[in-house]
């Protein structure tokens, strides 16, 4: 059973995670490095990447590094950052929703 407050906060973590595969999209990257990144973001090792795609280690740290040298990254933190900034720079230059009329 989860509580308002909870599927409130589960549905902006969503919108959160689908926004920064979008971005990571948009950045050329292809949709199992954005994928993965996201999981980074998350806080996963790649050791649970790894585990929870049920592939190897090494095919996770090799895919992620391929992602960095997409986005210029040098690492790990790097690439996140790079994806968070764009993030931020979209919802910036997107419009102001219209205020309410009041009656």
């Amino acid at each position: 059973m989860t509580f308002p407050a909870q599927e409130s906060s589960m549905n902006m973590d969503m919108d959160w995670q689908a926004q920064f595969i979008k971005t990571a999209r948009a950045l050329d990257l292809t949709a199992r490095q954005a994928d993965l990144l996201r999981q980074a973001a998350c806080g996963r090792s790649n050791k649970a990447i790894a585990h929870a795609e049920g592939v190897g280690t090494s095919a996770i740290t090799f895919s992620l590094s391929k992602a960095y040298d997409r986005l210029g990254a040098s690492h790990r933190g790097h690439a996140i950052a790079i994806v968070m900034r764009n993030m931020l720079e979209a919802t910036d230059a997107a419009p102001a929703p219209a205020a309410r009329e009041r009656n």
